[in-house]
C-alpha cells in the first residue's frame, strides 16, 4: 500500500522537475565552453548562475508557480530556523572538510573578507539554486504533497533534495556530488518551515562559505 501511494506521489510533477534540473545542466554544461571563448570570458560560476536563474523562471511562467509557491516571503520564523539550521549546518561543514581534506591554509582575515566570500556564495550560488531548487522545483513538486502521507518529511522536500544532488554528481561528474544530498534536505525543511526562500538561501550561502574555509585549513 505505501509502495503503491509513493509510485503515484505527483509522477507529472516529478517528471516535470527532473526535465528541469536536466535541462539547467545541459544549459551550464553547453553554455560554460562558449562563454570561456568570449572576451573576457565569463566565469563558469556565471555561467551555472544565470543557467539556474532562467531556468527557474521558466518553470514559474510554464507551470504557473505562484509567488507563495516559489517562497517569495517573510515570515516571523525565518530568523530562528535560519539560526538553528546554522548551528546544525556549520558543524556538519566543519566535518565534511575533516572527511575530505584540503590544502593547508588559513582562514580569511577581516569581517570584510568573510563578508565577501559570503556575498559571492550568496549571489553566485545560494541565490540561483534556491530558486531552482527550493523554489520552482520544490515548489511544483508541493502540488503532490498530502497531509495523510506517512512522512515526516514532506515527499516533496525528499525529491527535490534527490534532484539536487544528482545535478551535482552530473555537474562533478563524480559520485561525491552526493553529499549534497543531506544539505539539500535541510534546505527543503526551511523552506517548509519558514514559508520562505530566504532562510535556506542564508544557510546555504553561510555554510559553503564556512566549508571554503575549512577545507583550506583541512589536511
Amino acid at each position: 500500500m505505501l509502495r503503491a501511494g509513493m509510485w503515484a506521489y505527483g509522477r507529472g510533477e516529478m517528471l516535470d522537475a527532473s526535465m528541469a534540473a536536466l535541462m539547467f545542466t545541459a544549459f551550464a554544461g553547453s553554455a560554460a565552453p562558449l562563454a570561456q571563448g568570449t572576451s573576457p570570458p565569463v566565469p563558469p560560476y556565471a555561467v551555472t548562475a544565470i543557467a539556474g536563474v532562467l531556468t527557474a523562471a521558466g518553470w514559474m511562467g510554464w507551470k504557473q508557480i505562484g509567488s507563495k509557491e516559489m517562497g517569495f516571503a517573510w515570515t516571523l520564523r525565518t530568523a530562528p530556523w535560519t539560526l538553528a539550521a546554522l548551528a546544525l549546518a556549520l558543524p556538519g561543514a566543519a566535518l565534511w572538510a575533516w572527511t575530505a581534506g584540503g590544502d593547508r591554509g588559513g582562514a580569511p582575515d577581516g569581517l570584510r573578507i568573510w563578508l565577501a566570500l559570503i556575498g559571492f556564495q550568496l549571489l553566485w550560488v545560494a541565490l540561483p539554486e534556491e530558486l531552482l531548487f527550493r523554489g520552482a522545483l520544490q515548489g511544483m513538486l508541493r502540488r503532490g504533497d498530502s497531509a495523510q502521507d506517512p512522512f515526516p518529511i514532506p515527499l516533496s522536500v525528499i525529491c527535490s533534495g534527490i534532484l539536487f544532488a544528482l545535478v551535482h554528481v552530473m555537474a562533478e561528474q563524480s559520485v561525491g556530488g552526493l553529499r549534497v544530498f543531506a544539505p539539500g534536505i535541510l534546505f527543503g525543511v526551511l523552506r517548509e518551515r519558514t514559508g520562505s526562500l530566504l532562510a535556506p538561501i542564508l544557510v546555504h550561502a553561510v555554510s559553503n562559505a564556512a566549508l571554503a574555509v575549512f577545507l583550506g585549513r583541512a589536511g
